[in-house]
């Protein structure tokens, strides 16, 4: 692969597998997974329950590791790395948007962006800073000062996509981030995560049983049996 395709490929995993045993039974969650993604690239996730996908967003997201295989991120290989390094990468590199937006109820809006910042190292006022800049971009620019009981599901919702980027990844991860939303709001964050992905050039993987929004994507992959289609 040339050094051109190299820097705008965000994640690469070659034959990524992992097994979990119970007495003397093992399950193979993952059977070989082979996928990459691009800056500024969105792909669905899809699949049955049991399928793999919540392993593998796990193991993307360095929060659990595979037993072999190769999985790079920004062009590090991360499969050998210890817990401390995993956990410096992720906070550097990696951005996490879930179902539940699980926001600090006792901070506002701006503060739950700031508060990843400040843990990274940034002054309160750099964090600030990019904050009120990233809360205007997804649209709460008139509700900084706000706590989540104060905000409907969509507008919290696009709390947790801010507070995801405040790092500057390079991979975003978005596990069924519309499933608990109606339909207005499941399309207002859908079209501020495409927004992000092509403004900020953010590879965004997004898991999904909402087959209609995931053919709204540059790609979909469906895992079936532990496999990556």
């Amino acid at each position: 692969m040339n050094d051109s395709a190299m820097s705008n490929e965000v994640l690469m995993t070659r034959d990524l597998r992992k097994s979990f045993r119970s007495g003397e039974n093992r399950l193979d969650v993952l059977r070989g997974i082979n996928i990459t993604l691009k800056s500024g690239e969105m792909v669905a996730l899809v699949g049955p329950s049991g399928s793999g996908k919540s392993t593998m967003l796990q193991i993307i997201g360095l929060l659990d590791k595979a037993d072999s295989g190769e999985l790079v991120i920004g062009g590090e290989k991360v499969i050998a790395n210890s817990d401390e390094q995993r956990t410096a990468l992720r906070s550097k590199r990696i951005g996490f948007v879930y179902q539940f937006h699980h926001l600090l109820p006792e901070f506002s809006a701006l503060e739950n962006v700031s508060l990843p910042q400040m843990i990274a190292g940034r002054s309160p006022s750099v964090a600030a800073a990019r904050s009120k800049e990233l809360l205007t971009k997804v649209g709460l620019e008139r509700r900084l000062s706000h706590r989540p009981a104060e905000l409907s599901g969509g507008e919290q919702q696009r709390v947790a996509i801010a507070r995801a980027l405040a790092n500057k990844p390079q991979l975003l991860i978005a596990d069924e981030p519309t499933g608990n939303l109606d339909a207005a709001n499941a399309g207002m964050v859908f079209n501020v995560l495409k927004e992000v992905c092509v403004n900020e050039q953010v590879a965004i993987l997004m898991a999904t049983h909402n087959l209609e929004l995931a053919q709204l994507l540059n790609r979909v992959i469906e895992m079936k049996d532990g496999i990556a289609v």
